[in-house]
């Protein structure tokens, strides 16, 4: 081989080996901070079709079986709240979120699709039950129905806790209502929004983490 080769394969094979070596040298960080974050990445995807497969059953269960519902969203806008999903997919690792509800199981679709984006939940069957939490612990967002058994309804209950958390200096996490049916005459004032759609929880949601973790 002639001088002039052997100079052309070195400039041809330089570029390549300098990656090379420059991967040899980085390997360790490499291994312990890109790769984990690739990793994670794919598993995300895979969970979308989890987050996908929650929502439709939650949207099944509460009478949206029909595509003339109100309670089903539209193709877009389904896909609109999955995509949301996937952006805010680190901020949602880790938030915490009280569920009151004196029957949780008639949620448990909303709720597992809500785990399945790493949000912990805590569940509370009563207004005392939620009060106790409330004082104790520290949440991004409140999920409370309005209807309770017994004679203080969920407004009443939140309305209180509001006030003896202001008297400590502290503050009500954003709360969402999650209803049968919404009434227009309710106030929402004490809520971040009200629904009765699984694709909306989720907006509402996603806006109270957005709000307290950003």
């Amino acid at each position: 081989m002639s001088e002039q080769a052997v100079i052309e394969l070195l400039r041809t094979i330089a570029p390549y080996a300098f990656v090379l070596v420059l991967g040899f040298v980085f390997r360790g960080t490499i291994r312990e901070r890109i790769l984990p974050n690739v990793s994670s990445i794919e598993g995300f995807g895979f969970k979308i079709g989890l987050v996908a497969k929650k929502l439709d059953e939650a949207v099944e269960e509460h009478g949206g079986g029909s595509g003339a519902s109100p309670l089903v969203p539209a193709p877009a806008e389904r896909l609109l709240v999955l995509r949301r999903a996937q952006r805010l997919a680190r901020l949602l690792q880790g938030a915490r979120l009280l569920w009151i509800d004196p029957n949780p199981r008639a949620n448990r679709y909303e709720i597992e699709l809500l785990r399945s984006l790493g949000i912990g939940i805590d569940l509370a069957r009563s207004g005392d039950e939620a009060d106790e939490l409330l004082k104790a612990l520290s949440y991004d967002v409140v999920v409370s129905n309005i209807k309770r058994i017994g004679a203080v309804d969920g407004l009443t209950s939140l309305a209180t806790l509001q006030n003896e958390l202001k008297q400590e200096g502290r503050h009500l996490p954003p709360v969402v209502w999650y209803v049968m049916s919404p009434d227009p005459v309710i106030d929402t004032s004490l809520a971040l929004g009200i629904t009765n759609r699984p694709d909306q929880l989720l907006h509402h949601v996603f806006d109270a983490i957005e709000r307290t973790r950003s």
